[in-house]
């Protein structure tokens, strides 16, 4: 009988592992950016991480949107209760934040989080459970708006309020799509998977038959990743007639789940097998990990999925020794077919807990055992998340016991130290001649005013994991601001002038844009463009999407072009306009995008409308907008420097003072 190490169970389930003991009894819970040095993990292990020193807290889960924006969430608990926890990551520090729920009509107080997904500094959703009057778990869901949690306490999020019911995993790829996952108690006393689906608006449960293996076998789903509102995969375990736990995945096609319940998908019918966490890089790339007991100790356990099948690999690369307990790989984050990270624990030789972390390059899996993974060898440690959004940031959470209580462990792999980041957003103007101005958090690092220019500056962008920026002339001449230097146009032939610029969230790379539609990538994916071809007006502007995996081009009629995984949702390419467009911004919450005209006139596809300028008098023309990550708002800012904010923080301008060059485009720090 394969044995579990208790101390797993302290930091994802803790009390949680109680109430559940006995329920859910048929299945116990058991980008390089060329720069050196390499990326390596450091430990945070601050005590302003946990709620108490008192207290046991653990992490469950985490999710990153940026090197400056994280949230992880867990639990905490007291001698009779227990208590949601989340922390927030700003790029510096990690502070815990409290959350406004009503009292819990059970008896003991239980609250608990085993799940978060964020998909922008606005919009995160927090999944688990609580306890009601009658002593059963209920699914919980909080979601975030970029300042405050707030409950939805729905009825439709549980399949009954006299069975149990709990939330492990969600997954969001923007505002208006997101799966949770989880599983319920029958009346037979037997577990089943469900899962609940977002639409925007209302959650919908889901707990058809096509989700288990079968009613008579006991079922949990423990973990879900979307790449889009058409596909997801979701992995979990069952119980086979031999009484073996069997690996379970299910993928959904944007209208029904499907099951797999392939021999491939675990080692031996005959050996316990557990899927725990999945996380997809693309609908083509998808890694599910969790451990299999070989007959004397616990191994990790990796199955991939190349677009049609699951494949078993279980390579001993993945376990730090053969005859080391517990090798269990507990989470994974994708951020490519050529990018993932493993974290789990093992038992070490004097029988503590001991972090590990495994790596994918494309082809193979290397460990990375560093003593700084850990807090200590002779404390028990345990990685239960992790969550990548380039080939060099991470963060991996989990937790640590000190004597009987556990507290809270955040590792984070980058490059360097992170860029200190105050709270709050802020934007930046760039001029024709090279100047910049700074508003709220957006740190000044150099310009180009009163230099010589070979051609006048036409745009900008943030680079995404520094905080810094880079301008691009009409040459194709780059300037590089506490930004890496890939590359540029400068001193070459182009058939047509620069006229836009966009970084790539996903490599830290950036690109241009003609006006006839020619695209120029550095360190970024190139996916197309419209070099050579006929327009019917000029291109005037680029956004990328929010997962960098695809941009936009809008034309000064407003038509759209679509690239990568960029999604057409509309154009005004035909219509007439008052004014002509002069740049767009993609919306990170919805995938959306907006077009600003030179009036001020804003068009909102598949993004929400806020407001605009249109038919009011303006002082100078708009040139330029950006989205705002916090509010999901937007600004436009006019040649002379004045700021429109639409559900954004208004952080100043240039408006009424004097320039000495107008203002050609801005971008959101």
């Amino acid at each position: 009988m394969m044995v579990r190490r208790g101390f797993r169970a302290v930091i994802i389930g803790m009390l949680a592992a109680v109430v559940l003991s006995g329920v859910l009894a048929v299945l116990p819970a058991s980008p390089s950016y060329g720069a050196t040095p390499s990326p390596s993990w450091s430990l945070n292990s601050s005590p302003s991480l946990s709620t108490s020193a008192s207290d046991s807290n653990g992490i469950a889960s985490v999710s990153c949107v940026s090197t400056s924006f994280c949230v992880a969430a867990g639990v905490y608990v007291t001698t009779t209760r227990m208590f949601p926890m989340l922390l927030t990551w700003n790029g510096v520090t990690w502070s815990l934040q409290t959350t406004s729920l009503p009292a819990a009509p059970g008896s003991p107080v239980v609250y608990g989080f085993d799940s978060v997904s964020c998909v922008t500094t606005s919009y995160c959703v927090a999944a688990g459970y609580y306890m009601n009057a009658a002593g059963n778990l209920q699914n919980l869901v909080l979601t975030w708006n970029g300042s405050t949690w707030s409950l939805d306490s729905s009825a439709s999020l549980s399949t009954s309020a006299s069975q149990n019911n709990v939330l492990y995993s969600v997954s969001c790829t923007s505002q208006s799509f997101c799966v949770a996952a989880g599983a319920y108690v029958t009346a037979a006393n037997g577990s089943q998977n469900f899962v609940l689906t977002w639409n925007g608006s209302t959650w919908s449960l889901d707990s058809s038959p096509s989700l288990s293996t079968s009613a008579s076998q006991g079922n949990i789903l423990r973990s879900v990743s979307c790449v889009s509102p058409s596909f997801c995969a979701a992995a979990g375990y069952y119980g086979n007639s031999a009484s073996n736990f069997q690996n379970l995945v299910l993928t959904w096609n944007g209208v029904t789940w499907s099951l797999d319940s392939s021999p491939s998908l675990s080692t031996s019918a005959s050996q316990y097998n557990q899927t725990t966490a999945v996380s997809c890089g693309s609908q083509s790339f998808c890694v599910a990990t969790g451990f299999y007991y070989d007959g004397a100790v616990d191994q990790s356990l990796l199955l991939t999925w190349n677009g049609s099948t699951w494949s078993l690999d279980s390579s001993p690369l993945l376990s730090t020794s053969s005859s080391q307990y517990n090798n269990t790989a507990t989470s994974v984050s994708c951020v490519s077919p050529s990018f993932c990270v493993v974290v789990g624990y093992f038992t070490n030789s004097a029988g503590n807990s001991q972090n590990f972390v495994f790596t994918w390059n494309g082809s193979t899996w290397s460990l990375d055992s560093s003593p700084s993974l850990s807090t200590s060898a002779s404390q028990d440690n345990a990685l239960t998340s992790v969550s990548c959004i380039s080939t060099t940031f991470c963060i991996a959470a989990g937790g640590y016991m000190i004597g009987d209580n556990n507290q809270n462990l955040l590792l984070t792999y980058s490059t360097s130290a992170p860029v200190p980041v105050a709270s709050g957003t802020g934007y930046r103007f760039v001029a024709s001649d090279g100047g910049i101005f700074s508003f709220g958090n957006a740190a000044f690092y150099g310009s180009m005013g009163g230099k010589h220019l070979n051609a006048g500056i036409v745009g900008m962008a943030a680079d995404p994991a520094t905080g810094g920026y880079w301008f691009v002339a009409s040459d194709g001449g780059i300037f590089s601001f506490n930004a890496p230097f890939y590359g540029s146009m400068g001193g070459r032939r182009l058939n047509a002038p620069i006229v836009g610029m966009a970084s790539d969230p996903a490599t830290g790379g950036y690109w241009f844009v003609a006006s006839d539609g020619g695209i120029f990538s550095f360190h970024a994916p190139f996916y197309g463009s419209m070099g050579g071809r006929r327009l019917n007006a000029p291109i005037v502007g680029m956004a990328s999407t929010p997962d960098g995996k695809g941009y936009w081009f809008v034309a000064s009629d407003g038509g759209i072009f679509s690239f990568g995984d960029a999604k057409f949702y509309g154009s005004m390419g035909g219509k007439h306009l008052n004014a002509g467009i002069v740049g767009m911004a993609a919306d990170l919450a919805t995938g959306g995008y907006w077009f600003v005209a030179s009036d001020g006139g804003i068009f909102s596809f598949h993004a929400p409308f806020y407001g605009s300028m249109g038919g009011r008098r303006l002082n100078k023309p708009i040139v330029g907008m950006a989205a705002d990550p916090a509010t999901g708002g937007y600004w436009f800012v006019a040649s002379d420097g004045g700021i429109f904010s639409f559900h954004a923080p208004f952080y100043g301008s240039m408006g009424g003072r004097r320039l000495n060059a107008p203002i050609v485009g801005m971008a959101a720090s």
